[in-house]
């Protein structure tokens, strides 16, 4: 009997826990193993803080991952970090070489954009003639928190470099995808935009009296937070039960100027911040919440991204208020039935459509099914799962072919 086919995924650390970069990892591995792959996912080392309590090695949601290093945890010694981060990188190429021993090794897919990480596994699986898959999410260029000389350089070079090396990427949007081919035209391309998961949201949890407005972020993001701080103090809340719920992960420092400016809102007392909080807290908040706050703005960054809490939300119920631009554009999105779209970034034309929201919760509740329906037919993880398996079918009947060619002329 044939054995099974693996996939590894490769190059974030800190699976099953995490969220976007690793929520991703795990819904595309979850696609793959609906269609008969079996799936692990590997991290060269911990890096999780002592709060964090999971085997280094198991199996998620049906998904087999395993840690190179000897704990899930960052270690706090400069040296002992950077020395774990060696060996764990060797011991990964190592385990890719016992895998493909095996036979089954289909295709690995690196989640990194980083140009030295993403070198280094190129020339490992081209020695062992393994298939490069880049999950794509980001043009790393047109970041705005990426800043300074070494960055710019990076980027570029990087940004050149992947069509490239990879033997396909899959890019999360339609700009990435047409930036790479514009990059190098015989680039293998396969978009996989942001994934649905279906068993961990619960569209099915009744909402009470109050409603919830919900923006969901980073605290680095300063604009974008003022922008939506800017469009709420616009609209009324007509005496209703109102809470404006401000979800932001990130460094502690970070937090101070978005605090005050929180304070200075005129609706101060409707709103509730809520900073670093786990993540198996976020499907309860989607859930009780009425809406999603995700405006995009007009910039190269926002085209190339497809916010991945936008599959979150729609998998809740959650209905999403955003703006025409991006990804937007390129679904099945229509304003008033699937989402609540404003034509511009404008505060004012924001404004109005959470203004809405608040005026006619019965209306966004049928929003967030409609959303619901549509991510269902959309951002399934087990269409890409076929595609990326279809896709990876025709690269291994490509090698027979050759092979065969060169046999007999």
């Amino acid at each position: 009997m044939k054995e099974q086919q693996q996939i590894l995924f490769l190059g974030e650390n800190g699976f099953p826990v995490g969220f976007a970069a690793i929520q991703r990892q795990l819904l595309m591995a979850k696609g793959l193993a609906e269609n008969g792959y079996n799936v692990t996912v590997v991290s060269a080392k911990g890096n999780h803080t002592k709060e964090v309590d999971v085997p280094k090695e198991g199996v998620y949601q049906g998904i087999r991952y395993v840690y190179m290093s000897d704990s899930i945890h960052r270690p706090d010694s400069f040296i002992t970090r950077n020395f774990k981060k060696i060996t764990g990188k060797l011991k990964e190429l190592n385990y890719i070489y016992q895998v493909h021993k095996t036979g089954t090794l289909t295709a690995c897919i690196v989640s990194k954009r980083d140009l030295g990480l993403l070198t280094l596994y190129w020339f490992w699986l081209k020695i062992l003639n393994i298939p490069l898959l880049l999950n794509y999410c980001e043009l790393n260029s047109s970041i705005e928190t990426r800043t300074g000389f070494i960055n710019k350089i990076h980027d570029t070079i990087f940004e050149w470099v992947v069509p490239r090396i990879c033997t396909q990427v899959l890019p999360i949007s339609t700009y990435l995808d047409q930036t790479l081919k514009r990059t190098y035209p015989a680039v293998n391309t396969l978009k996989v935009p942001i994934l649905s998961d279906f068993d961990r949201f619960n569209k099915s949890v009744i909402r009470d009296e109050v409603i919830r407005i919900l923006y969901c972020g980073s605290p680095l993001y300063n604009s974008v937070i003022q922008f939506v701080l800017e469009a709420i103090d616009l609209v009324d809340v007509n005496k209703k039960k109102v809470e404006f719920i401000f979800v932001l992960g990130g460094k502690r420092s970070l937090f101070p100027i978005i605090e005050q400016r929180l304070r200075e809102s005129r609706y101060a007392g409707h709103i509730k911040l809520l900073k670093n909080i786990p993540d198996t807290e976020i499907p309860k908040i989607y859930a009780s919440s009425t809406a999603l706050l995700i405006p995009l703005r007009p910039t190269i960054q926002d085209k190339a991204r497809f916010p991945h809490k936008i599959g979150e939300a729609m998998a809740s119920g959650c209905a999403i208020i955003t703006t025409n631009y991006g990804e937007i554009k390129e679904f099945d999105f229509e304003d008033g039935q699937t989402a609540l779209i404003a034509n511009q970034y404008d505060i004012k034309q924001f404004a109005e459509k959470i203004q809405f929201a608040i005026n006619h919760t019965d209306k966004m509740n049928k929003i967030g099914q409609a959303g619901y329906q549509l991510a269902q037919k959309k951002f399934r993880p087990s269409i890409y799962g076929v595609q990326i398996m279809n896709f990876l079918n025709i690269e291994e009947k490509s090698k027979v072919s050759l092979q065969f060619d060169k046999v007999n002329p």
